[in-house]
């Protein structure tokens, strides 16, 4: 099938779902982070905007029940999650009295937080989103976002309610969320996914440390991402000009913030990123690593790329 890129708006989407006697289950997928488009500080805030996917190879299930008392079981440790779950805060954001029982499943042991797949966003979304649901409230993108999710990166919220592959496109102001994405069915391309089973990326205070040290981008750096991504990358896609597009990514992520945040790796995640980028020029790491991503021909064979059991492989086909 022909690539098909369609422009949607999410405001009013809804996650993958099921409903039943004071019960709910949320259906959510760790995300790829592939690039940031616009992280200069060129209208007096951040705008963000991505490009990133869904790994559905890997789906989490959160399922929420009514209680008599909050509680949070998970077979993921959920321990260092950014935002710590707060059912008070959810409690006075949503205007009820009610208690839950959130239990947290995946039959994937190498998904895990704090490794460059957005575990804390899509966790959080679902929990907030199922409370509301049980409450007889239903919350669109701008009522999570204004809850607090997603303030230094939307691509997470996007993709909750849209899985999949897209672009998308931070903020419309300071404190507004836009809501149209480029969503990309029929990628003409395979994208190879390496998730690490005992490296970790940056956190907390040492995570924000190093943002405050390379932040802001400049304004030119995030007017060429832009102009590559509408006039290169996207024909390349619909051409299926796998050279022209492994050219574009190379080029975005010489002028992002992935120099930087490839240099804080550890040597384990460099030997793999190098023995990617023997395979295929357009490779690096998914958010600040360890998670490294490579995009390669739809008729190149997996594993062709050496790598041992530290490492788990997926693939976005």
């Amino acid at each position: 099938m022909e690539p098909n890129i369609t422009i949607n708006n999410v405001l009013n989407s809804l996650p993958k779902y099921s409903l039943g006697n004071d019960e709910i289950t949320i259906n959510i997928y760790p995300r790829i982070h592939f690039f940031s488009l616009d992280l200069s500080n060129n209208d007096g805030f951040i705008r963000h905007g991505s490009m990133g996917c869904s790994i559905k190879e890997a789906p989490i299930f959160v399922k929420i029940s009514k209680s008599f008392k909050d509680k949070i079981c998970s077979n993921i440790d959920i321990s260092k999650i950014d935002n710590k779950i707060n059912f008070t805060k959810i409690r006075d954001f949503l205007n009820v009295n009610n208690s839950w029982n959130v239990k947290i499943e995946t039959t994937d042991n190498a998904i895990k937080n704090h490794v460059g797949i957005g575990l804390s966003t899509q966790i959080e979304c679902a929990i907030l989103w199922g409370c509301a649901m049980l409450s007889n409230k239903k919350l669109n993108i701008v009522d999570l976002y204004r809850y607090g999710i997603g303030r230094t990166s939307t691509l997470g919220l996007k993709l909750f309610f849209n899985p999949g592959l897209i672009i998308e496109f931070g903020l419309k102001t300071k404190n507004d969320i836009e809501t149209t994405i480029y969503n990309i069915e029929n990628f003409p391309f395979n994208i190879d996914f390496f998730i690490p089973k005992n490296e970790h990326s940056l956190s907390g205070e040492f995570e924000d440390k190093f943002w405050s040290k390379i932040l802001p981008t400049s304004v030119l750096n995030s007017y060429k991402i832009s102009y590559d991504i509408l006039y290169k990358l996207i024909p390349s896609i619909i051409n299926i000009d796998f050279n022209n597009f492994c050219n574009t990514i190379n080029k975005i992520n010489s002028i992002s913030t992935k120099k930087y945040e490839e240099a804080i790796q550890s040597k384990n995640t460099i030997a793999l990123i190098d023995k990617c980028r023997q395979i295929s020029p357009a490779t690096t790491i998914s958010s600040m690593g360890p998670t490294t991503y490579l995009f390669t021909k739809k008729d190149t064979k997996t594993p062709c790329i050496e790598y041992d059991n530290s490492w788990r492989h997926y693939r976005y086909e």
